[in-house]
């Protein structure tokens, strides 16, 4: 009877084993992604761009020494306007200043260095008492009229800087003035590939250097123009490429390469490919699903 039990028992186990060994083999079921989705609707999207630009004066003329003498008298200071023909120096040869009043010849030895053009001075490099050679930069000027903002362009927004267009240019101290786009320069920075855009007001002096906003307004797309939430769209590193990712009529990821319009804070244009409002584009858990993987639209 007991061989009988033992018997019965060991058939027991070797099924139960037989049992887990069939389980353990099926097939792994493959893995679904949970993801929230949105719609797509039409509209359109203004708003403006603010960019960094910088004072600069395209024409400069220098002021320079004659001959070899000490400065002993500066009439130049950074921000004055002067006319062509101003005396902005004194100067006195070294023979004059060894010999001090004793010099025969009344004047000779003493010189005058004028402007010679008109302008604003941007830098006085030399003050009384010092000693010059022929040829050194006294002061340098700039032609007020000359005066540009050079406001830095990264490339993808080249295609709002069109020439003649207006734009607004706001000081450090919030002061606004109306400005016009004018031309690019032909070199592009290369650290942030930018470029720079030349653009003209009517304004007062100002200092060389100083920086500054330009607000440029942008253009809706059309009330044709899908809309979707900024979450939704996706990008490369460079931020040349875009594309979203909705779920297809199979539960499966399908990418989608777009061209994107106007932006802001919250909503992006897509100007191509053209979208159904039944698209099923998905906001969360999109980032970094593979085309043709599985999943599940959670809400």
């Amino acid at each position: 009877m007991k061989h009988l039990i033992y018997i019965f028992l060991a058939a027991i186990l070797i099924t139960s084993c037989g049992s887990k060994q069939g389980d353990g083999g099926s097939k792994d079921e493959e893995p679904t992604t949970e993801v929230e989705t949105t719609t797509a609707r039409l509209g359109s999207i203004g708003g403006s761009i603010e960019l960094m630009a910088t004072t600069s004066y395209l024409r400069h003329s220098s002021v320079i020494a004659p001959t070899n003498a000490y400065v002993t008298g500066t009439f130049a200071q950074i921000g004055q306007t002067v006319r062509r023909g101003q005396t902005l120096f004194s100067l006195v040869t070294k023979e004059r200043q060894a010999l001090g009043g004793d010099m025969p010849g009344g004047d000779l030895g003493k010189l005058s260095v004028s402007s010679p053009q008109g302008g604003v001075v941007t830098d006085v490099m030399q003050q009384t008492g010092c000693y010059v050679q022929d040829g050194t930069v006294l002061a340098t000027l700039a032609d007020p009229g000359s005066m540009v903002f050079l406001i830095d362009v990264p490339y993808e927004d080249m295609k709002l800087m069109r020439h003649g267009r207006s734009c607004r240019i706001v000081l450090p101290d919030e002061s606004v003035m109306n400005g016009v786009i004018g031309t690019p320069l032909a070199s592009m920075a290369e650290s942030s590939q930018s470029l720079q855009v030349t653009a003209r007001a009517r304004s007062p002096y100002l200092p060389e250097g100083m920086n500054v906003k330009v607000r440029i307004d942008k253009p809706g797309g059309s009330a044709g123009t899908w809309i979707l939430p900024r979450q939704a769209v996706q990008s490369d590193d460079s931020m040349t490429q875009f594309w979203i990712m909705k779920v297809g009529s199979n539960g499966r990821a399908v990418r989608v390469n777009v061209t994107k319009g106007n932006s802001n804070s919250e909503y992006i244009e897509i100007t191509s490919p053209q979208l159904n409002a039944t698209d099923r584009i998905i906001t969360i858990g999109g980032y970094g699903l593979q085309e043709g993987a599985k999943v599940k639209i959670k809400r």
